[in-house]
């Protein structure tokens, strides 16, 4: 049995023992009594690590600057990151083809963002390569969007520092597989 599951399988207090554990509600954006009530409402500890959510979206249709633009601000609010101003275009130019260029300008800084071959899907590349690994280093910031296992078209991601996300994995908090959904269908 994995991790996650040995974990899950002990309950909704376990679970939460786990996340006290790893530092979880020291978080300014992670409070323990809306975590617990959330996991008394899900039906299947499969489900648990859902509670760690803070962005979710639905994955299809980002298919206009303002789908990209609207979701930067989130992150940005969820980080701690001061936004003087963020625009993002998308060109429609055929199927697989499409581009998404866009400048953020912070009280810190000023960071370009251009992606290409988007097929009018969440492009994962805008929150690894270009808010994980430009924007938040570069405003000093600790903590990275991680993406939780997908299912059906959601995306949905937690943030925390890369040493927290890899204490969750050790502890079992969150399954060691992005694909976690998707064994059964193998």
């Amino acid at each position: 049995m994995d991790k996650y599951k040995a974990l899950t399988s002990r309950g909704a207090a376990a679970y939460l023992d786990a996340l006290d554990g790893i530092g979880w509600f020291g978080l300014p954006h992670n409070d323990k009594a809306k975590i617990s009530e959330h996991l008394s409402g899900i039906s299947g500890s499969e489900n648990f690590f859902f509670v760690l959510s803070h962005i979710v979206r639905d994955a299809e249709g980002f298919e206009e600057g303002n789908d990209y633009k609207e979701l930067f601000e989130e992150m940005a609010a969820l980080s701690g990151i001061s936004v003087v101003s963020a625009g993002f275009e998308y060109e429609a130019i055929g199927f697989g083809e499409d581009e998404l260029t866009g400048t953020v300008v912070t009280e810190k800084g000023t960071y370009e963002c251009h992606l290409e071959e988007l097929m009018g899907w969440l492009d994962g590349d805008f929150i690894e390569g270009f808010v994980n690994e430009e924007v938040l280093p570069g405003e000093n910031i600790e903590g990275r969007f991680f993406m939780l296992p997908a299912t059906d078209q959601m995306a949905q991601y937690a943030f925390m520092p890369q040493e927290m996300y890899d204490k969750a994995i050790a502890a079992g908090i969150l399954p060691n597989d992005p694909e976690y959904f998707m064994a059964d269908f193998d």
